[in-house]
């Protein structure tokens, strides 16, 4: 119970999950807040219904609601075409296992014989390649230094680490955005780092795009990014119970009208989402933090072309709802 009024892990997931739920149709059952015990209700969870877990109907409240989600989810899945991903996967360690060891996952999309797809298939796979055959060089030449061979003899534990793990976030017939998530640890560090590598694509033709590439350039892009991913990581910040605000200075460096501030962005159903990494406008142990533009902004800083595709998405998005509705 005294978790939700503290700063920290669960704080965090509260957010993380509202802001998946932004993506989401206003009908669908997508955050589910459950009381184990009598607790204060977190401000930002108090829109939700909520179901008590020690009440004799809880567990088939909760029940009833994910099978009602699952039959909206589906009815969506229906609607899309035959395109769709499987996750690849690489585990390594090196022969003695006492210098690495690497987990990674990338998707490939199908149906692989689309040619876009396979151009974007081969762009991953590509990356992926780069990254793993970097790390292995850089944690194998350690042992061209004999101090650190013994130090990694005598302290089995103590290996460099490399995790990376992928989302989707949007694949249509126009395009297709992924983001991956990375972890490294060096030996003998005092924490790990993570950062976050994204990708977007056009399919018609086959394109990998940049931020310029998709905003017209006449517009002032850069300060109404700036401008609305400030403004929203002060309202993030507000919402966490006892929250300290955010370093005036370290914002705005990191979040101001700079290009290389908003290097890691995504498309999603309903916008543009940017993605700020531990340290860009925060200390490391405050996460990363994200902001969703939404495409009602994005009319007059996109170029039409790449405004009228996301806009597609939405459409179809309440196309989808409709139908839903006129089943019911």
């Amino acid at each position: 119970p005294r978790s939700v009024s503290k700063r920290g892990y669960v704080q965090r997931e509260i957010k993380e999950a509202l802001d998946l739920w932004k993506e989401r149709l206003e009908d669908d059952i997508f955050v589910v807040p459950v009381k184990l015990v009598e607790c204060a209700v977190p401000d930002a969870l108090a829109r939700f219904q909520w179901v008590e877990m020690f009440q004799s109907d809880g567990l088939e409240r909760v029940l009833r609601a994910i099978q009602r989600s699952f039959s909206t989810v589906g009815s969506q899945i229906e609607d899309l075409d035959a395109s769709g991903f499987e996750t690849e996967s690489i585990t390594e360690a090196d022969p003695d296992q006492l210098v690495y060891t690497l987990s990674i996952e990338y998707p490939q999309f199908r149906p692989r014989a689309d040619a876009s797809l396979s151009e974007i298939n081969a762009r991953i796979r590509g990356y992926i390649g780069k990254m793993e055959l970097r790390f292995r060089k850089e944690s194998l030449a350690c042992l061209e230094m004999q101090d650190e061979r013994d130090r990694r003899h005598s302290t089995a534990w103590l290996r460099d680490e490399l995790k990376v793990s992928f989302a989707v976030h949007l694949l249509t017939e126009d395009l297709v955005s992924i983001e991956f998530s990375l972890m490294t640890y060096g030996a003998g560090a005092v924490h790990p780092n993570s950062h976050t590598r994204t990708f977007n694509f056009r399919r018609k033709p086959t394109l990998e795009l940049d931020l310029t590439d998709v905003v017209d350039p006449l517009s002032d892009y850069l300060q109404t990014f700036s401008q609305h991913c400030i403004s929203e990581l002060g309202k993030q910040r507000d919402a966490e119970p006892g929250s300290v605000p955010f370093d005036e200075n370290w914002l705005s460096q990191g979040a101001g009208p700079v290009h290389r501030n908003f290097e890691n962005w995504l498309f999603v159903a309903r916008g543009i989402r940017v993605v700020f990494d531990p340290y860009q406008v925060d200390c490391y142990a405050a996460g990363r933090h994200e902001v969703n533009v939404p495409i009602a902004m994005l009319g007059s800083v996109l170029k039409a072309e790449y405004f009228n595709l996301l806009r597609a998405t939405v459409n179809e998005s309440e196309r989808q709802a409709s139908g839903r509705e006129r089943l019911k």
